[in-house]
């Protein structure tokens, strides 16, 4: 995957890198939580809750922030724990 090769460049770098975005799933952000972990001391990860921007998300179990801002890593969830979405 191309963003690996990105994060790999930047560690090698000391370069600085962003990871993240706003109107993601939770698949999304779950993606995107394990590239940050790559790199943990990144000044500027947007890896807010989906429930920011979403009322219900298509994961069962969405990420959650504790108090202190932290989310965690844990396993990905299987595809059974996706939501089952009807395209009415």
């Amino acid at each position: 995957m191309h963003a690996v090769r990105i994060l790999q460049h930047c560690v090698a770098g000391n370069l600085g890198c962003w990871i993240g975005g706003k109107f993601e799933t939770g698949i999304g952000r779950i993606v995107n939580l394990r590239y940050a972990a790559c790199r943990p001391l990144a000044s500027a990860h947007d890896l807010s809750p989906g429930s920011r921007y979403f009322h219900e998300d298509i994961v069962l179990n969405p990420l959650t922030m504790d108090p202190d801002g932290h989310i965690a890593i844990g396993a990905p969830p299987p595809l059974s724990l996706m939501r089952t979405v009807s395209p009415d």
